[in-house]
């Protein structure tokens, strides 16, 4: 039996654990983050997640468990919200994939959705189900940049890499400590995790400059030609 909680627990939980959410819409919706021409996919994607792990968090602050969770129920919202924070991950390493064709990204972005719904649906809690998408996408991922592109990784900024890394590496600390609710009653490190994560998260999209992006990228690729061939581009 959970305890049961005060009002103004339940508003505290809400500001920490539902409200953090809402972090991410001013750092990912930007012209140089995800609104742009190829990552529609991941622009709605990104809109889902947050919506759903939003609900998630409200249902669960305001202890609206079972059925009664404003709409869909707690359970129903938590496993939408699964669904969401796998894709965007996969999605992330199709982007690091950077497909020259925009089809191809399509397939396996809707070849992994499929996946995803149905490894949520068979076991939603079995850390099995939510790893093992992710770590098929890193595996085609290796595949392509090595059987396709020859070992050859995509052009890189490295400014936005290192921040990527170090504010979602502490954003993983948090999730970890965030496991352990009787340690963290108030799900602060959760609220965090969120938090460190939604910063990330414009560093996230900006790390390789897409093939599909055209401008940059290709201007990139050119003078990386120019170096190798001692300024012959013929």
């Amino acid at each position: 039996m959970r305890p049961v909680r005060s009002p103004s627990e339940k508003l505290g939980w809400v500001m920490v654990t539902a409200a953090t959410n809402l972090l991410a819409v001013p750092f990912l919706f930007q012209r140089s983050v995800l609104l742009k021409r190829h990552l529609a996919f991941e622009a709605v994607l990104s809109v889902f997640t947050i919506v759903t792990s939003f609900m998630y968090h409200l249902c669960d602050s305001l202890q609206l468990y079972g059925s009664r969770g404003l709409g869909l129920g707690e359970g129903a919202w938590h496993r939408l919200d699964n669904i969401g924070s796998i894709l965007c991950f996969v999605v992330l390493l199709i982007h690091f994939t950077d497909y020259a064709d925009e089809l191809h990204a399509r397939i396996n972005k809707f070849a992994m959705l499929w996946l995803v719904v149905l490894a949520q649906e068979y076991a939603p809690w079995d850390l099995r189900f939510t790893v093992g998408p992710i770590a098929l996408q890193a595996v085609i991922f290796v595949l392509k940049r090595v059987v396709v592109d020859g070992g050859a990784l995509p052009p890189i900024d490295p400014y936005m890499a290192k921040r990527a890394a170090a504010l979602q590496g502490v954003a993983f600390v948090f999730f970890y400590f965030g496991l352990d609710e009787h340690a963290d009653p108030m799900r602060i490190c959760h609220g965090l995790w969120h938090t460190f994560s939604a910063v990330a998260s414009q560093y996230h999209w900006r790390v390789v400059y897409s093939a599909r992006e055209g401008g940059r990228a290709r201007t990139i690729s050119k003078n990386k030609n120019v170096k190798k061939s001692g300024g012959n581009l013929a």
